[in-house]
C-alpha cells in the first residue's frame, strides 16, 4: 500500500514538474511573441511549486524522524547538491559569464541571500526554502518535538499574513521583502509534513484540524483582498489535488512516474533549456523546450543525481560498519568502558 502511494506521489511530482515547465514556457512566449496563454485566476508555475512543497513536506516527515540526523543530512546533501552544482555552472555560463567568485560561491550553498548575494537563477528560490525546512525538521526530530508542527505552521501563517498581505496592502504595492513568501512557503512544507504524520498513523486532536484549516482559510481570504487572489486560489487547488491523489486508488502511467523521478533535475534545467533554444513558431518552441528539458533532466538524473544518491547511501553504510562490527553503539560503548578499566 505504501509503495502504491509513493508511486502516486511520484506521478504527482511529474505533473507538478510539467506545470512549472509549461508555465515558464508560456511566460517566455508571452514576452517574445504575440502568443498569449494565461489566466488571472490560476498560476501553473506556482501550482507545481505548491505540489512540490506538499510532497516534500510529507516525505520529510518520515525521513527526518526515522533516520539519524547525520545520515539524514548526508543523504539529502548528496542528492541535492551535485545536480544543483551542474545546473548552477550552466546558469553561470549562460547568464553570468563575468560572475564573481563570491557570488558563485554563495550560490553554491543554495542560500546566497545569507551572504548578501542574489540568486543566479530565479527558480533557485524554492531550493533555499526547502533547505531551511530541512533544518527545521532535523532540529525538531533531534529534540523529539515533531509534535510542534501544527503550532509552528500557525506561527508561520501569522507571520505570512503580515509580510505577504497586510504590509503590502497598507503600502499599496509589493514591498519586495526577503520574507515576502518565505513564511507561507515554509508553512506549506510544514502542512505537508503534518499530513505525513497522519498518513503514517498519527491521530492529532480534531481541534488541530480546525485551527490549521481556519488559519489557511484566513490566509487565502487575506490574499484575495490584498491582490494575490490568483496565488491563493492556485495554492488551494494544489492542496485539493494533493489530498485527492493521496486518498485515491489512482494507478498512474509509467511515464508520469518517470517524470516524477527526474522532476528535481527537470526543475533545475528547464529554464536554461528554454533560454538556450530559440524557435520562431510558438507551438513548436513549446514542444521542443519540453522534449529537450526532459532529455537533459534524464541525463542529469542518471549521470549526476542518481550516482550522488548512491554515494550518499555508501557513506552512511560505511559509518555504520564500525558499529555493526562492535555489535552496535551500546556494545561498542560498553567495550570501551571495559578496556578503560
Amino acid at each position: 500500500m505504501i509503495t502504491k502511494r509513493l508511486e502516486r506521489l511520484d506521478a504527482l511530482r511529474g505533473i507538478a514538474a510539467l506545470s512549472v515547465v509549461l508555465s515558464h514556457g508560456f511566460d517566455t512566449l508571452s514576452a517574445t511573441t504575440d502568443w498569449r496563454v494565461g489566466t488571472t485566476v490560476f498560476n501553473a508555475g506556482y501550482f507545481g511549486v505548491s505540489i512540490f512543497f506538499l510532497i516534500s513536506g510529507l516525505v520529510m516527515a518520515r525521513s527526518a524522524t526515522a533516520t539519524p540526523s547525520r545520515s539524514f543530512w548526508v543523504r539529502r546533501l548528496f542528492r541535492l547538491y551535485p545536480a544543483f552544482w551542474v545546473s548552477l555552472a550552466a546558469a553561470a555560463a549562460l547568464y553570468h559569464p563575468q560572475v564573481s567568485v563570491a557570488s558563485l560561491a554563495a550560490n553554491a550553498t543554495m542560500l546566497p541571500q545569507l551572504f548578501g548575494q542574489p540568486l543566479l537563477l530565479v527558480v533557485y528560490w524554492t531550493l533555499a526554502v526547502e533547505l531551511l525546512f530541512y533544518m527545521l525538521m532535523s532540529g525538531l526530530a533531534a529534540h523529539g518535538r515533531i509534535n510542534l508542527l501544527p503550532q509552528i505552521t500557525i506561527g508561520l501563517l501569522a507571520v505570512g499574513l503580515v509580510t505577504e498581505h497586510l504590509l503590502p496592502y497598507l503600502a499599496r504595492r509589493p514591498l519586495g521583502l526577503t520574507s515576502d513568501w518565505l513564511a507561507s512557503s515554509l508553512a506549506l512544507l510544514c502542512t505537508g509534513a503534518w499530513m505525513g504524520q497522519i498518513w503514517h498513523g498519527a491521530r492529532p486532536p480534531r481541534g488541530q484540524y480546525l485551527l490549521l484549516g481556519a488559519f489557511w482559510a484566513l490566509h487565502t481570504l487575506a490574499g484575495s483582498v490584498s491582490g494575490n487572489g490568483a496565488w491563493m486560489l492556485t495554492r488551494l487547488l494544489a492542496a485539493t489535488v494533493f489530498l485527492l491523489v493521496l486518498r485515491s486508488e489512482w494507478q498512474p502511467h509509467r511515464l508520469l512516474r518517470t517524470l516524477g523521478e527526474i522532476s528535481y533535475a527537470l526543475y533545475l534545467v528547464h529554464v536554461i533549456v528554454i533560454d538556450s533554444v530559440a524557435i520562431s513558431h510558438p507551438l513548436a518552441a513549446l514542444c521542443a523546450w519540453l522534449a529537450l528539458s526532459c532529455v537533459a533532466a534524464y541525463l542529469v538524473y542518471h549521470g549526476v543525481e542518481r550516482p550522488g544518491m548512491a554515494a550518499g547511501r555508501l557513506v552512511v553504510a560505511r559509518w555504520r560498519e564500525p558499529e555493526r562490527a562492535d555489535g552496535g553503539p551500546a556494545v561498542a560503548e560498553q567495550s570501551k568502558r571495559s578496556r578503560s578499566r
